[in-house]
């Protein structure tokens, strides 16, 4: 019996493929249906490894949150006078078990480590996230005093390129005037506490100071703040807000948000998300469209195997066995999808690292997630199949009397699939559109400077630290740069386009109001030559340029002028800088210059204050107006500087045009995605429309040929089986509309035009079955003696 069971599956089995191998439309409506699960299982587990940040080596991250503060036009990490109203003993809220800040900066090492090292500045709770050494302790790096002497840990690439085995705990580093002592070595898995960053160390945030790399009591905007919550407990702003309102000098024009995602800026995290969601929402339309093409394909093909069926039934196979050939052709097929995921999901990274290179830590994939969606997916799959399969034999099969038509259950299931798939085609119309028209905005922002024929020089420069003397080094460089033949015009800036790097400096106005916003002085500033507005294309909206040689000018941009001096004179504009001695230099504006998006067009333009360079720093960059390729300008750049200097060498350019491209390209693969998919959904469903309609006219051509010759006109039968699919589609429309908008919280769904996009395109998309109708039904008529015979 086992044997005769045995060999039973291998004919079905074998039969089945047979069947299946024979037909495009199988094949299409897996790799249709692989593809989705795969794409969505991806952005998922995306999602949940900025939630879970793994490059941190952090074991507990639902125990951290990142905390931001806001104000009516500044976003800047916890002020420190909140931060500590929040941890007073005995009196903050009971489930923040400690506030955490961290910052990034370059510094100059001597003794074991004789380079520049990548620092990662951090408060402490390192044993309450679970972050674990390799070897060493992290006990004095948990919020130390700012007095005490210096423990750090260095990181396991960095530990191997030493080569010095358990000998390297004790050793020390030299930072300027402060010795660093090597008290742990981070493990393999440990990156740095940013993704796309690997930091060399470890460095307790009270010691920024110390080291000259800002100050403790007021943050940068390149500084995150973080709380150590109770996972038991999770935090609400709103809550925080109350609190401190109470207790604090917190106003109703401040404002605290908590997110979930580490290391990365409260904007990056939107625009990701963002990104994240629309493409999430892109794989799961396809996905449900997917799938009910893929359910309208078996069953058409076991209505299209009746008669195998009924053949094994009259040779003596009962309804179980029929039944359970029904069970195994249908594993079979979800089997076939499941491979089909996996294939595409072992592609998908190469995708999502093009389509999303905000993705600063590298896409891998998790199998896990792969195997929750397709669980989640197959199984409905499976049961919605075999009701599907039991109603296509029961209900479905009844007859209307009037001879050869189709039944009206199978009408109405032509009608329902139809309804849910053009509606569906409907939704993603809306959102291409949609995307297209934030596309086409996009394209239109000004980023506030001219990016054609202008290349970003990087070079080596010795960082000297400590105290410098002003020279005439800058200017002797621009001179000899211009000099070189098929080079227009070159500049020098410390904060290059879309090369992220900032710096900030306390600053305030005359009558003492901190340009960084409330409590915050901490503006980005920008060291530069004269013409560096000229060369960049940056328009000075009032006044002049800065002159070589005077550290008491600045420049300010647009957004500083409007908040603070918006209607004075260039005279009346002062700022005050902190000096070393503790004391404030008054600086004269003498200019102001329209706001430039630094890095990125979707961000803020950030307020800026501009002064002439005073010397090389070791961070300065080239802006160069030439037509030479990149290799020609490192070439010459190369020759211009060891003219100057031998220390000046290895020129580094990008094409900023080239730079923009790059960073405009996901923008284009996400429009591109989404087009796609649109494209593969309306021409699907327009297939799959005229084939639905044209299959039920075929089968009821009797019917509506003896309609015709008793007299019905053809716009009577179309207007009545038109009037029909009306009645299923319309409230499907409804449906699926409150489905996106409500259950879905689609809020970019649930704008009018997006709602106006929608009832277009399904007012326009059941005109191919009023077009199909009607030249069916002509057909029908021209042939109508044929059908009555």
């Amino acid at each position: 019996m086992h044997s005769l069971s045995f060999k039973l599956s291998l004919d079905l089995a074998s039969n089945w493929w047979l069947q299946f191998s024979k037909q495009w439309t199988n094949w299409f409506g897996i790799c249709l249906l692989g593809l989705p699960i795969a794409f969505f299982a991806q952005v998922l587990s995306i999602i949940s490894a900025y939630e879970n940040p793994s490059f941190a080596s952090i074991k507990h991250p639902e125990r951290i949150a990142q905390v931001s503060y806001k104000t009516a036009d500044t976003q800047s990490a916890l002020p420190f006078y909140l931060a500590q109203e929040l941890t007073r003993p005995n009196a903050g809220p009971e489930n923040i078990k400690g506030i955490t800040y961290q910052k990034n900066a370059w510094l100059k090492s001597d003794g074991v480590i004789k380079r520049d090292v990548y620092a990662s500045f951090f408060s402490g709770g390192y044993e309450y996230l679970g972050i674990s050494p390799l070897k060493g302790s992290l006990e004095k790096l948990e919020f130390p005093n700012a007095n005490e002497q210096i423990h750090v840990a260095i990181s396991y690439s960095l530990w191997q390129a030493l080569d010095k085995g358990d000998d390297i705990i004790g050793e020390t580093l030299q930072v300027g005037a402060e010795l660093l002592i090597i008290s742990a070595v981070m493990p393999q898995e440990f990156i740095g506490l940013r993704p796309g960053s690997e930091t060399d160390l470890l460095i307790p945030y009270a010691y920024i100071e110390r080291l000259n790399v800002g100050t403790f009591d007021a943050v940068s905007p390149d500084t995150y703040s973080y709380l150590l919550t109770s996972s038991a407990n999770p935090v609400a702003s709103e809550r925080l807000e109350a609190y401190l309102q109470q207790q604090a000098l917190f106003f109703d024009d401040e404002k605290l948000e908590i997110i979930d995602a580490f290391g990365i800026s409260d904007s990056e995290f939107v625009a990701l998300s963002s990104r994240l969601e629309r493409l999430k929402y892109l794989f799961l339309v396809l996905l449900i469209f997917s799938a009910i093409a893929f359910l309208s394909n078996l069953c058409d093909d076991l209505e299209k195997r009746q008669n195998e069926h009924a053949l094994r039934k009259m040779i003596g196979a009962n309804k179980q066995q029929l039944f359970a050939q029904l069970i195994l052709e249908l594993l079979f097929s979800l089997s076939a999808v499941a491979t089909a995921a996996v294939v595409y999901y072992l592609m998908s990274p190469a995708y999502f690292n093009f389509a999303v290179p905000e993705l600063q830590t590298a896409v891998n994939n998790n199998w896990t997630s792969l195997a929750g969606i397709l669980a989640a997916t197959l199984l409905p799959m499976f049961g919605i199949a075999i009701v599907l399969f039991s109603l296509q034999k029961k209900v479905f099969a009844s007859s209307l009397g009037r001879g050869g038509s189709v039944s009206l259950g199978v009408k109405l299931q032509a009608f329902f699939l139809l309804a849910i798939m053009i509606s569906i085609s409907c939704i993603s119309i809306s959102k291409s559109v949609d995307l297209s028209l934030r596309q086409y905005a996009y394209y239109q922002k000004d980023r506030g400077f001219d990016e054609s024929e202008l290349e970003i020089v990087t070079f080596d420069i010795p960082r000297f630290g400590g105290t410098f003397y002003t020279n005439e080094l800058p200017e002797l460089v621009i001179q000899n740069i211009e000099q070189i033949e098929g080079i227009k015009h070159a500049a020098i800036t410390t904060t290059p386009f879309l090369k992220n790097q900032n710096a900030y400096t306390s600053i305030y106005t005359q009558d003492l109001r901190p340009l960084g916003g409330k409590n915050n002085p901490g503006v980005l500033t920008s060291l530069v030559s004269p013409n560096f507005f000229e060369v960049a294309g940056i328009e000075l909206i009032k006044g002049n340029t800065l002159t070589w040689g005077n550290r008491n000018q600045a420049v300010i941009s647009e957004a500083l002028y409007h908040k603070f001096f918006d209607g004075q004179t260039l005279s009346q504009m002062k700022l005050l800088i902190d000096t070393s001695d503790n004391d404030k230099q008054v600086i004269d504006v003498v200019g102001v210059a329209n706001d430039v998006h630094l890095n990125s067009i979707d961000d803020i333009a950030e307020p800026i204050v501009y002064q002439v360079s005073p010397t090389l720093l070791g961070v300065e960059s080239l802006l160069i107006r030439t037509k030479l390729s990149s290799f020609q300008v490192e070439k010459a750049v190369d020759t211009g500087l060891k003219n100057i200097d031998a220390r000046l060498s290895n020129p580094t350019s990008s094409n900023l045009e080239a730079l923009i491209d790059e960073q405009e390209a996901p923008q284009r693969a996400l429009i591109t995605t989404s087009l796609l998919v649109t494209v593969v959904l309306l021409s699907t469903t327009i297939l799959f429309s005229y084939n639905s309609i044209n299959i039920l006219l075929i089968k009821s051509q009797r019917e509506i040929a003896l309609r015709l010759s008793l007299g019905a006109m053809v716009h009577d039968i179309v207007k009545r089986e038109m009037l029909a699919y009306l009645i299923v589609s319309l409230p499907v429309a409804l449906l699926t509309l409150f489905f996106s908008t409500s259950i879905l919280k689609d809020t970019q769904f649930a704008g009018s035009d997006a709602i106006l996009h929608y009832a277009g395109g399904f007012s326009v998309l059941p005109i191919v079955v009023l077009v199909t109708f009607l030249f069916g039904v002509q057909r029908t008529k021209k042939v109508s003696w044929q059908a009555l015979t």
